[in-house]
């Protein structure tokens, strides 16, 4: 009798405490069939209260291989889900280098039409001497040359997004025809003054590591060292041409950087004073060419679209080259 009413009470409570979960999550369909249950038990003497529970834990043991089986089956089908998802991500990321590749062949094939006016351009460009005035000659002529892809053929029942990827696929074909010009507009000046902050670098690689006291990096983050996925983002920053192309080299750089950083110290958010030392030391171990060439590059032809978290990671990465001038 003793045991009956144990299991009984057990019962009871486990029934009560279900009740005042759903009454918490207000779910009036389960408070209902709880109070009817609890009415229900509350009217079956504890023998029978027993028999119920029995009936209960054996109904359970029988059902625990359909169960088991049921669990397997939803591993399955996450492994399943899983697999699809990665299969969809291949697929999208196909589909943008298929539809990249085809916009760039039209504006390939658009600009062979205005040859003439293109060379006649990259002229103008490399015969102007202040950076300003070759960002207005370059401003109008794109200007002039998003006019005509809209009004092409080609381009006739595109949408806005077409249109952009056309834009966008023009600009970096006339920035490849003026990069030498725009990238080194003093020539063999801006190379020597390139060089020269290079080696800098390379010195400063043989004795900065990441428990230097002058680069201040928070002990809590030295274990991630040396980020090489991050160096890897930033050494490739040369095979770029166009400055917006370059400026998303150096996010996905400080977005790497940042990405690891929460994952090293989860109670809190990385900010610039966490990003900015990590971002020296992994310039010191990448160093890129032409670093200093590249400021001017995208300031020059590029700053004034800057925005949001592209304008977030320039400051940070501008902050982080006017300190390693610094470094001696």
């Amino acid at each position: 009798m003793n045991e009956s009413a144990s299991l009984s009470e057990l019962l009871i409570n486990f029934l009560q405490v279900q009740l005042f979960e759903a009454i918490n999550l207000h779910d009036q369909m389960v408070v209902s069939q709880l109070h009817e249950t609890l009415r229900c038990m509350k009217k079956l003497k504890a023998d029978s209260r027993l028999v119920l529970f029995t009936a209960l834990e054996t109904d359970y043991n029988r059902r625990e291989p359909y169960i088991t089986y049921l669990v397997r089956c939803r591993q399955s089908l996450l492994a399943t889900l899983s697999f699809l998802d990665k299969q969809i991500q291949r697929i999208d990321s196909f589909k943008g280098n298929c539809k990249y590749y085809f916009t760039s062949l039209c504006v390939k094939l658009f600009l062979e039409q205005y040859q003439d006016d293109v060379r006649e351009f990259v002229n103008n460009f490399q015969n102007t001497s202040l950076t300003d005035e070759k960002n207005e000659l370059l401003e109008h002529f794109l200007d002039q040359l998003y006019e005509r892809i809209s009004q092409h053929p080609i381009w006739q029942t595109a949408n806005d997004e077409q249109l952009e990827d056309a834009y966008n696929a023009a600009e970096r074909s006339i920035m490849s025809e003026i990069y030498i010009y725009a990238f080194y507009p003093h020539r063999d000046a801006d190379l020597h003054r390139d060089l020269v902050f290079h080696q800098h670098i390379e010195r400063l690689l043989e004795f900065i590591t990441e428990d230097h006291e002058a680069l201040q990096i928070p002990k809590i983050y030295r274990s991630l060292a040396p980020w090489p996925a991050a160096q890897e983002e930033l050494a490739s920053i040369n095979a770029y041409k166009a400055p917006q192309d370059k400026l998303r080299c150096i996010q996905r750089c400080c977005s790497n950087i940042m990405d690891l950083l929460k994952i090293a110290n989860e109670a809190s958010v990385p900010g610039a004073d966490d990003l900015v030392p990590v971002l020296v030391f992994v310039m010191i171990k990448a160093n890129p060419p032409s670093l200093l060439s590249t400021i001017e590059y995208i300031n020059g032809f590029y700053k004034n679209r800057i925005s949001g978290e592209e304008q977030y990671c320039w400051m940070q990465f501008s902050a982080a080259v006017e300190f390693l001038k610094t470094l001696a």
